[in-house]
């Protein structure tokens, strides 16, 4: 009698889990050490050796370690998280000397708590 409509399917073999003969091919994948991405690996490695040997690089052997490379970076290398940038633009327009050292002794005057008569004096050039 078929499962009625609805319930879930119970019991089994869990989905995507490996057989015995796929998981004793991985093992002696790994115990042999020729993972696909080795595998790919040497590969690159040796069309791009193989590219440079002459005084001219070829270009065909340079362009199918290249697309091997291309195949196993997602694996080696980790994707960048989009970030987002926020920038702060800020416009200062140039002063005269005058109200440069102005702005400057109200600067000096708020992180020292005041000038003293004498520094009032020394600026001012009196």
């Amino acid at each position: 009698m078929p499962r009625p409509k609805g319930l879930p399917k119970t019991g089994g073999r869990q989905k995507g889990a490996a057989n015995k003969k796929t998981r004793e091919i991985a093992d002696r994948a790994v115990r042999e050490d020729i993972t696909p991405l080795e595998v790919q690996l040497r590969t690159m490695r040796m069309l791009w050796d193989k590219a440079l040997e002459g005084s001219v690089p070829d270009l065909e052997l340079a362009k199918q370690a290249c697309a091997v490379a291309s195949q196993a970076a997602p694996f080696i290398h980790p994707r960048l998280a989009a970030i987002v940038a926020t920038a702060t633009v800020t416009t200062v327009e140039q002063a005269s000397p005058e109200e440069a050292q102005r702005l400057a002794m109200a600067a000096l005057e708020k992180a020292f708590g005041g000038a003293t008569a004498t520094d009032r004096a020394i600026s001012s050039g009196d």
